[in-house]
């Protein structure tokens, strides 16, 4: 058995049988064993049980949209593995841009549906390949948010985006080097939103393929569905 030691007071490593463990304090008093993939899915827990303005802080350094046609505010919910899953919200005010000398109703575009439900596409293959990262490397027991939005350690370099960046090394997460582009929409919208209410996605990712990536994709307000189908993305070298 080899143990080393990688960053002061934060997290111990151990060589057993060929694999690598994480010895993580819980408390003062006890400590318990977590394997790569359990702490992988623990940091990806932590990292979307967040809303508001502090989940806005994660999807911004992921996609290069900014208001009023970012169409994502915040992420409710992600099941990762082969076919992962988020869950995200945009609440659909009577303040929007779009509505701006509008009369009654007021009804959200459909355009802008179908433009979040790729937004939020794009934030999940960027989450899944960042839980296979973490996987891979075997990363420490550090808070995804902290790693990403640098809002619990400001002066330290380690929990930067740009240490995010150095870790994976192939760039995949640098949005200012590579762009997400829809190869094919085949979405249907089968109801409307209004102002006032809480637009729900809800998409899976079903295959990948080199660079492209298939998704299944729904929009509902509360339980009613207002848009579903298929999106293929792809992600290419952005050249100028």
């Amino acid at each position: 058995m080899r143990l080393r030691r990688q960053r002061p007071n934060t997290r111990l490593f151990w060589f057993v049988d060929g694999r690598l463990y994480t010895l993580q304090s819980l408390s003062a008093c006890w400590f318990r064993w977590r394997c790569p993939a359990e702490l992988a899915r623990e940091r990806i827990y932590n990292f979307l049980n967040l809303t508001g303005t502090e989940t806005m802080k994660i999807i911004e350094p992921l996609l290069p949209h900014r208001p009023p046609f970012l169409m994502v505010e915040s992420i409710s919910g992600y099941i990762g593995g082969d076919v992962p899953i988020l869950n995200a919200e945009r609440p659909i005010r009577r303040s929007e841009p779009v509505f701006s000398g509008a009369e009654p109703p007021l009804h959200w575009p459909s355009v802008y549906i179908i433009e979040g439900l790729g937004q939020c596409c794009s934030l999940l293959h960027l989450v899944w390949i960042y839980e296979r990262k973490c996987v891979t490397n075997a990363l420490g027991t550090e808070n995804i948010s902290d790693l990403l939005t640098n809002t619990d350690a400001a002066e330290d370099n380690y929990y930067t985006l740009e240490r995010l960046l150095e870790i994976f090394g192939d760039g995949t997460m640098n949005t200012a080097s590579k762009i997400g582009m829809l190869a094919s929409v085949e979405v249907e919208v089968v109801g409307r939103v209004r102002a006032g209410e809480l637009l729900e996605y809800k998409v899976e990712q079903t295959r990948v393929l080199e660079n492209l990536s298939r998704f299944t994709v729904q929009a509902s307000v509360e339980t009613q569905v207002v848009a579903h189908g298929t999106i293929v993305g792809a992600q290419l070298e952005k050249y100028l």
